[in-house]
């Protein structure tokens, strides 16, 4: 019997929460590679503003500031091009009642 190939290590992203597809290290280009892979845009968009707004709450956020600008301009231009309009809204509009 031939000896099994060793099974690519899978390398997790431990900044990923359950059920999301955008991880908390790299989002932008999590959400660019999710995005380029197909019919994943909704689930990609929502995510990404699940982000963006869990890294904005916490502590030291203003050192990743630049960084959730970037996002949020990624996630602009996708909700434009994919008419994901109501996703953008829902986002990034603060209910202020």
């Amino acid at each position: 019997m031939p000896t099994p190939s060793p099974e690519p290590e899978i390398v997790a992203d431990p900044q990923r929460a359950p059920g999301r597809i955008i991880g908390m290290a790299t989002p932008l280009t999590d959400f660019r590679n999710n995005i380029s892979q197909g019919d994943v845009v909704s689930k990609a968009v929502e995510d990404l503003g699940w982000v963006v707004k869990e890294v904005v709450l916490r502590p030291f956020a203003g050192r990743r500031h630049a960084e959730m600008i970037e996002c949020l301009n990624g996630l602009r231009e996708t909700c434009l091009q994919e008419d994901e309009i109501d996703a953008w809204n829902r986002y990034v509009c603060i209910n202020t009642i």
